[in-house]
């Protein structure tokens, strides 16, 4: 194909086509604008033929990129118009049938459904017709500008054109190289082409149409069909709405009790939580007592175990003592063994000493025999001496002086006999005694020595023992003592944690259960009244009844009339005693009274503290009343007595009544005395704000 095929290769702007082809088209004359631009064209002429291509295809590729954008935008544009309108719709089905106006059976699901498939078809077929639409405006433009060619082409050569025009006309001069006769048809062929391609097309373009016209026909007949069962559901929802007006009113009085209800359990459950918060804090606080409680077992428990080692201390200390004693019963055995020894050996002392004076007595009394004895030998020798010397006498007078000596030395031996008898005895067995007693004596005294050593160290070991069973004995009784004042402490802090225990148990249960279920009679009352129990008042757990009574007033002379007072009284309705009228004498004597059964709860309590009851006098007026004066009276003196309280109330007025005053008496006829209502809050109060864990200081 021919580079001049494409739309692209033509030498003038595409703005200059749709003006040059306006003129070919609808055959006007040139406009005068075309005069006023020459100057700018002079311009353009200047620039090189190379440079205005570049710019002109840079133009041109930008021109299409712009349109394309602008295609695909218009596109999504249209899209979701389209979807917008869809949902719109929907929304709109959507509220009606919220609304009542169709209500749902089996079979209308499955048509919705075919409906919004017919829709999105029909919308896919509308895109795919904007889509052929746009390629025919795109081929019809092809077809003008190779129209627009064929044209330039088709004109006569002019002989001046190689001379240059000193005027420029703002006309493009043609190329000078001419395009070959195939250009001109290719562009009929692709013209005939274009041409077939656009009758195919109208030819789709009507059965779509034809499509979408039977799509429309069964859409109005699904919509008609829609309408008929819109009006159905619509009859039968007015014939329910008009069956559930009815309900409504009774659904709107049932949903105004249902708020009143809700907004009286919003207020039970935060005084539930309340309690809750104070039964955990309680239940903290019960734990650490009874945590405590078990640390002081614990220690008593230790306390015990010391107690009974100090006790089998003081066993060991009994025992040691009997031992002692029984060492002090075997040291006095041991001394009168020492004291028989001592005289034993006294005794045998005194006598070994008594034999040893006989013996030495004896032996210097042999002895001195012995010499005599002695003597006389000599004597004898002497005298034999001298008779050998001297004479010679023969052998028989030797032999009978020989006989002689001899019987005389037996007869003197036979009477010295004893002292060798006594010289080989007695020595021996009295030496031998004396060494026996003497070794005896000496085993004796190391004995002693011995016993007198042990009995020493006896002694000292009783003495540190006796020590040692003092101090025992003392720490024993100061233990005992700390032990006792010990147990006496911790049996008056059990009593006074039971004390507490129970007294938080007590709150605890009042908060949680409130009194006892009471019957309320006046006291007042006759018997007859009370068997016939017209004014008996039943109470509930933790509720309670106080009476309010209004005697005589008096007021001052500008304020005659039928005259009545209302007042209101914590969250009861407005009470209103009888109209009465004024004496001329005194005032109006209402003795009216009110009794209110009341919950003897923390919020009632802080109303008898903190608030006040109004009170107000009115003058009867026809059908209406105008308000003479008002007083506040304080609740407060009903907690510092009894539970019943008498005064004078102030009122007063704005114009012709100064001052009112009548008395007032208030009782409170409380199961269990409103002043212990009165302490339990202020325990409740006091628990609430300091009860912890921690907070028993022991």
């Amino acid at each position: 194909m021919s580079t001049f095929a494409d739309e692209t290769a033509a030498d003038l702007p595409v703005k200059d086509m749709v003006l040059n082809l306006s003129h070919f088209v609808t055959g006007t004359p040139q406009d005068t604008s075309v005069g006023q631009n020459a100057r700018a064209r002079q311009d353009i002429a200047r620039v090189s033929r190379e440079e205005l291509e570049d710019r002109y295809l840079r133009l041109h590729d930008d021109n299409l990129l712009l349109k394309q954008n602008n295609n695909t935008q218009e596109d999504k544009i249209k899209r979701l118009a389209t979807k917008l309108v869809k949902l719109v719709k929907d929304r709109r089905r959507l509220e009606r049938l919220a609304t009542g106006e169709a209500v749902g059976n089996g079979a209308r699901p499955g048509g919705r459904v075919r409906d919004l498939e017919m829709e999105e078809m029909m919308e896919e077929l509308h895109e795919k017709v904007r889509g052929l639409q746009a390629e025919n405006e795109r081929l019809k433009q092809r077809l003008l500008v190779a129209k627009q060619q064929v044209q330039v082409q088709s004109r006569r050569p002019s002989p001046y054109r190689q001379v240059q025009s000193r005027v420029d006309t703002g006309r493009r001069r043609a190329r000078e190289d001419s395009p070959s006769p195939s250009l001109l048809e290719e562009a009929r062929a692709e013209i005939r082409n274009l041409e077939n391609v656009t009758e195919s097309l109208r030819g789709q373009l009507e059965e779509l149409e034809r499509d979408s016209d039977l799509l429309r026909d069964q859409l109005r007949r699904k919509e008609t069909e829609h309408r008929e069962a819109l009006l159905q559901l619509q009859q039968h929802h007015t014939d329910g709405h008009r069956s559930t007006v009815h309900s409504n009113s009774a659904m709107i009085r049932l949903q105004k009790q249902l708020a009143e209800r809700a907004a009286a359990l919003t207020l039970l459950e935060g005084r539930f939580l309340q309690l809750q918060e104070s039964l955990k804090a309680m239940k903290a606080s019960h734990q650490a007592l009874l945590d405590k409680v078990e640390e002081l077992t614990g220690q008593l428990k230790g306390e015990r175990l010391k107690s009974l080692g100090l006790e089998n201390q003081l066993h060991n200390s009994n025992f040691s003592q009997i031992r002692t004693e029984e060492f002090q019963v075997r040291i006095g055995d041991l001394e009168k063994e020492r004291d028989l020894l001592k005289e034993n050996c006294d005794k045998l002392v005194n006598r070994s000493r008594n034999t040893n004076q006989k013996l030495t007595e004896d032996n210097k009394r042999l002895q001195i025999r012995f010499l005599e004895q002695k003597q006389q030998l000599e004597k004898l020798n002497e005298r034999l001496a001298f008779y050998t010397t001297e004479s010679d006498s023969g052998a028989g007078e030797l032999s009978e002086a020989l006989m002689l000596i001899r019987a005389r030395k037996a007869r003197q031996s036979g009477d010295l006999s004893f002292l060798e008898r006594v010289e080989e005895e007695r020595p021996t067995d009295t030496q031998s005694s004396v060494w026996e007693l003497r070794a005896a004596h000496a085993e004796t005294i190391q004995e002693l020595e011995k016993t007198r050593g042990l009995l020493l160290i006896q002694s000292k070991i009783n003495n540190n023992y006796q020590g040692e069973l003092d101090a025992l004995t003392r720490k024993m009784e100061r233990d005992k003592t700390e032990y006792e004042v010990k147990l006496q402490h911790l049996a008056k802090l059990l009593d006074s944690r039971a004390a507490k225990v129970q007294k938080l148990q007590v709150q605890l249960k009042d908060a949680a259960y409130g009194t006892k279920h009471h019957v309320f009679r006046p006291d007042g009352e006759d018997e007859a009244g009370r068997l016939a129990g017209e004014t008996e008042v039943r109470l509930e757990r933790g509720e309670n009844v106080l009476e309010l009574h209004l005697g005589r007033a008096a007021l001052s002379p500008s304020a005659p009339g039928s005259l009545f007072c209302t007042y209101g009284f914590y969250d009861a309705e407005l009470h209103a005693t009888p109209v009465v009228v004024a004496d001329s004498g005194g005032g109006p004597d209402f003795d009216f009274t009110s009794r209110y059964v009341v919950r003897m709860d923390d919020r009632f309590m802080e109303y008898l503290h903190a608030g006040s009851l109004s009170v107000e006098l009115h003058r009867a007026e026809g059908l209406g009343f105008r308000t003479l004066a008002a007083g506040q009276l304080g609740l407060r003196q009903l907690l510092e007595g009894d539970g019943e309280a008498s005064g004078t109330l102030q009122l007063v007025g704005e114009q012709d009544i100064r001052t009112t005053t009548f008395p007032e008496r208030m009782g409170s006829n409380t199961v269990g005395g409103l002043y212990r209502q009165w302490t339990l809050f202020h325990e409740r109060l006091r628990v609430s704000r300091f009860c912890s864990p921690f907070c028993w200081i022991l």
